[in-house]
């Protein structure tokens, strides 16, 4: 029967048959715990980092569409000239495939923590955590729900 409360324990499965995490004659095989921690912990990274790199070409798509040129906060787009509405459309679908990443990533990493391996949990929390760190401040430099007025007020 599955675990169904949370343990720190060393035989598991982890999302595939092929990926498991078992002692062996009663001694633990830390390479694969560590191995599987650290695989976690990056893919967690990994997920914020596919955020912030959607938020990027939102950004870029709002810059280079003709509606960014009504919206009346964004001065520092008006100088910009309008492209074709083929580049605009290869960003949003660029978007769209990072969304399909994004998502398909997101509900692995909630299958890793349904395991209810503690080693497991404490990867994924700690890797989303360090990848928001590292990398969730770049959203702020691409910013486009705030007009630019609230950022020049310095």
């Amino acid at each position: 029967m599955m675990q169904m409360t949370f343990y720190f324990g060393y035989d598991f499965t982890l999302l595939f048959n092929d990926w498991t995490i078992k002692t062996k004659g009663g001694k633990l095989s830390t390479s694969e715990l560590v191995g599987a921690i650290a695989a976690v912990f990056f893919l967690g990274v990994f997920l914020e980092g596919i955020k912030v790199l959607k938020e990027w070409l939102s950004y870029l798509t709002m810059k280079y569409s003709k509606l960014a040129h009504f919206h009346s906060g964004y001065k520092q787009l008006d100088s910009i000239p309008p492209v074709s509405k083929a580049f605009v459309f290869v960003l949003h679908a660029l978007q769209a495939l990072l969304q399909l990443l994004q998502v398909s990533l997101g509900y692995l990493l909630m299958l890793v923590v349904m395991t209810y391996n503690g080693w497991m949990f404490l990867a994924v929390v700690f890797g989303t955590s360090v990848g928001y760190l590292a990398l969730g401040w770049l959203r702020y430099v691409y910013d486009t729900t705030t007009p630019a007025s609230v950022h020049d007020c310095h």
